[in-house]
């Protein structure tokens, strides 16, 4: 899914949380902040955080709200992002 510039120029992205990560591939523009909404829709423990590695992040995610994550990557490639146990998993391309 390409993420859609919201107001300021940041690209947003909403990801569902429900066991497993939609969409699983988020595309966004290199050197432009990126906003992505994790959108957690249930309780198991496996789903309880989210970890970027490559961009320092790791986040408890609370059962049925929304966290917001903001980075901006610097160089493209392809960025993984995981539960804290690394079985759900996501891109950031």
């Amino acid at each position: 899914v390409q993420a859609k510039t919201a107001a300021g120029g940041v690209q947003e992205v909403g990801i569902t949380v429900e066991g497993g990560y939609t969409p699983q591939v988020v595309r966004v523009k290199r050197g432009t902040p990126v906003r992505l909404v994790f959108d957690r829709k249930e309780k198991s423990p496996c789903s309880d955080e989210v970890v970027i590695s490559e961009f320092g992040v790791r986040r408890f995610l609370k059962p049925f709200e929304k966290t917001v994550i903001e980075l901006t990557p610097a160089t493209e490639g392809s960025f993984a992002f995981t539960c804290g146990m690394n079985m759900l998993r996501g891109t950031i391309e």
